[in-house]
């Protein structure tokens, strides 16, 4: 196989100061760690293992010790994080794919890493395209896995997609070096592992996984051209709110090609929903014949979204789930919320206060702001919208909402008679990020 540099460096405009390698103690991403340890001591670029703990099944705990062990002999830095909380009894892969990569993310955010680098090889490729196949996915979903992605707001890099597994296998056991073979990489149970039983008969037949790999890239040739007019529809014709919703001339979604109104649409409920799948073809086809008849329509919900009507314009914002709690936070805290907020609080803490919370704004929040500030009836700022804004709580009930710059008058309800000391929202940015559009756009 080509050396590791010439795989990694053509996917970054400038040397890669900090790396973090996903690494399960599996062969592949072993392997992986093992390739990028020895380019980096040539390029004086850090490296750091992450290790997710997904704590599934018995032994998954010493496992990641195992793991940690052999990055400590081998001198590189290794961290493990805990997936906490409930797991899900159906979908179960699905959601501890979600759970990693949340937290492998948020680590790589909150520790100046250039790029996340994931051990999927040629193999991974071929099982992945049957298995969207078999779903009966479009274009899109069959086009390849991309060596260069992101994942709310951190690179993603996968450089051995043209690589054998047995290539990766062969480097841990020249050096001699173990690696731990995962149990459900066996349970017939999980569709990846029927398709991977599927593979040696295919095969024979002379669909092998580079033929297999080849077929998904002409997709993703395909997908890369609609992906560019997209790009350019959307950056021409969409305005994203920095309070984190979306609007757009009806008269565009309902005179565009077919093709590109979905993708379009698509790629906006994505940026503003914060969710990283798009909606179902079914759902999205009901949704885009709503918005391109003729008539006026309802509002209605789609991929974690509101989209309604508004002076001629589609506005498109975040649904908020009844129920969700708000997410308290300290002075210090730099957070993500909602996967499309980076929150940044400053200020300090006051013994004996309440905790401080994020949450929408809601409708009754911004009933409560426009006491507090009458003129925002003016902002133009649709109040569905405004309800959905991120705001920070107190024990005294709204605090905060950088979406504007206000902050509660001082009284005699906030104890001293002064905010003075207390946390601050210092930054609540929105970005939305364009994740089918990340490849070229994001060098």
């Amino acid at each position: 196989m080509r050396g590791i540099g010439s795989l990694l460096e053509p996917l970054f405009c400038d040397p890669p100061r900090h790396l973090a390698v996903a690494v399960s103690g599996g062969a592949d991403s072993m392997a992986l760690v093992w390739l990028i340890k020895e380019w980096s001591n040539t390029t004086a670029g850090r490296i750091t293992a992450l290790t997710v703990d997904h704590g599934l099944r018995p032994g998954s705990a010493e496992e990641a010790t195992q793991v940690a062990k052999w990055m400590a002999a081998w001198g590189v830095p290794h961290h493990k994080l805990l997936w906490r909380g409930e797991k899900p009894s159906t979908g179960i892969q699905e959601a501890a794919r979600t759970a990693r990569y949340t937290l492998m993310s948020a680590w790589c955010r909150e520790n100046g890493v250039d790029a996340l680098v994931l051990a999927h090889h040629r193999e991974d490729q071929a099982e992945t395209f049957l298995m969207r196949l078999l779903r009966g996915s479009g274009p899109d979903g069959l086009a390849a896995m991309r060596p260069l992605t992101s994942l709310n707001g951190v690179r993603i890099v996968r450089p051995l997609l043209d690589v054998a597994k047995e290539s990766l296998v062969s480097i841990l056991q020249d050096i001699g070096q173990a690696w731990i073979e995962d149990p459900s990489n066996h349970d017939a149970r999980f569709t990846r592992v029927k398709v991977r039983e599927w593979m040696p008969g295919l095969e024979a037949h002379g669909i092998d996984a580079g033929r297999l790999g080849a077929l998904s890239g002409a997709f993703g040739l395909l997908r890369f051209q609609l992906e560019d007019m997209t790009a350019e529809a959307v950056g021409s014709l969409v305005h994203f709110d920095p309070g984190g919703w979306a609007e757009v001339p009806r008269s565009v979604i309902q005179t565009a090609p077919e093709i590109l109104a979905r993708r379009m649409l698509r790629s906006v409920l994505k940026s503003v929903g914060g969710s990283g799948h798009a909606p179902r073809s079914g759902r999205m086809a009901r949704g885009l014949q709503h918005l391109r008849s003729q008539d006026s329509f309802k509002a209605f919900s789609l991929g974690g979204c509101v989209v309604l009507e508004k002076n001629h314009k589609v506005m498109i914002l975040r649904e908020e789930r009844r129920g969700t709690p708000p997410l308290k936070v300290e002075a210090g805290d730099r957070i993500v919320w909602r996967n499309r907020y980076l929150c940044t609080f400053g200020g300090e803490e006051t013994a004996g206060r309440p905790p401080y919370t994020v949450a929408p704004l809601s409708a009754a929040g911004w009933a409560q702001l426009l006491q507090w500030e009458p003129n925002l009836r003016n902002s133009g700022v649709f109040h569905a919208c405004a309800a959905t804004l991120p705001a920070l709580y107190d024990g005294n009930g709204l605090l905060e909402i950088p979406r504007f710059g206000l902050r509660r008058p001082s009284g005699p309800e906030d104890g001293k008679g002064t905010n003075t000391g207390s946390v601050r929202c210092e930054t609540a940015h929105f970005f939305p990020d364009f994740e089918e559009l990340d490849a070229r756009w994001s060098l």
